[in-house]
């Protein structure tokens, strides 16, 4: 029973990993595009 819930832990663990990384990616992207000037802008 505790094997289950250790899994459960560590694939939560791991999603929550995964979550963060890409938060941080978009919060680096997001200050990329709000340096860029807007006609650099590419459609």
């Amino acid at each position: 029973m505790m094997q289950h819930v250790k899994e459960i832990q560590a694939a939560i663990d791991d999603i929550n990993s995964v979550i963060e990384q890409l938060n941080s990616i978009k919060y680096r992207i997001g200050w990329v595009g709000a340096s860029l000037p807007p006609e650099k802008k590419e459609e």
